[in-house]
């Protein structure tokens, strides 16, 4: 029975091999989500869905954002945004979040890119950490949102201040090389 469904950007490379690497996973269902332009309704019965894409220029892809917008699946399930690459990752990641908010549904966990290259992680390593996080229902993407609203606004724009330097001279680094 499956537990979990990932919808995939599947005219990308990147987005493809994620999902093969989730596809091994007992339980675990890789849509793409090209299939799913033309429904007007996509229902949703497993409790835990995820999103892998590709930035688009920073937003979401139209074929990822059309499967946010139709969506219907419970309000109480966990759900998952994994960017694997692209122009302003973070970007893409905040219109995903907004778009997923305005439907009423909490995002639990954020995947980017750079996070995995910040951590060395590798693609197999990455995908095993997402299903453990899913699986051991740890909601880290939640838990950061709740400690930024209970900062000060001095120290949220310090913290991230030196983040987005960070992410800056990460990108410049990876260009370079």
């Amino acid at each position: 029975m499956n537990w979990c469904t990932v919808y995939y950007d599947d005219t990308k490379s990147s987005c493809r091999e994620y999902a093969k690497l989730f596809g091994q996973y007992e339980g675990i269902l890789c849509k793409p989500a090209s299939e799913y332009i033309g429904y007007p309704l996509i229902y949703e019965e497993n409790s835990a869905v995820g999103f892998v894409f590709e930035s688009d220029k920073d937003n979401v892809p139209y074929a990822v954002r059309h499967i946010i917008w139709r969506i219907i699946m419970s309000k109480k399930g966990q759900y998952f945004l994994a960017v694997t690459g692209g122009n302003r990752e973070l970007t893409a990641i905040r219109c995903a979040v907004e778009d997923l908010e305005v439907r009423g549904y909490e995002v639990s966990n954020v995947y980017s890119k750079y996070m995995f290259e910040k951590y060395h992680m590798e693609l197999g390593i990455s995908a095993e950490k997402i299903v453990s996080d899913l699986e051991n229902g740890e909601e880290q993407f939640r838990i950061y949102a709740k400690a930024a609203q209970g900062m000060s606004k001095k120290e949220l724009r310090k913290m991230l201040r030196n983040e987005l330097k960070e992410y800056k001279k990460h990108k410049k680094h990876r260009r370079t090389t």
